[in-house]
């Protein structure tokens, strides 16, 4: 298991990395033992986040979607079937910034 969690300074991320679902890339494939912080993220621009089973989605403010980890069925939302450690999708179809 994996857990993403925010703070006031960071989104962090601990525990199974085998797909790079915590977004760190010096951990992929490595059990993260103590939180390491998400780089890159500005807090205040999170909506919400979820970490499913081996990936995990950072919904922004302005409707865009960063997501990582496991992509054998396309789950990432980048167009391929490929592991990511961090991928970027435009803002959501039909859908106004939140």
């Amino acid at each position: 298991g994996f857990s993403l969690f925010k703070t006031m300074d960071g989104l962090y991320a601990t525990g199974n990395n085998f797909y790079g679902q915590l977004c760190l890339t010096a951990t992929v494939g490595d059990n993260v033992m103590i939180p390491g912080k998400i780089m890159g993220i500005d807090i205040d621009e999170i909506s919400t986040f979820e970490a499913i089973k081996t990936s995990s989605f950072i919904l922004f403010k302005d409707g865009s979607v960063g997501s990582c980890g496991r992509n054998n069925f396309g789950q990432l939302g980048d167009g391929t079937n490929v592991d990511r450690v961090r991928t970027e999708v435009e803002t959501l179809p039909n859908d106004p910034p939140i």
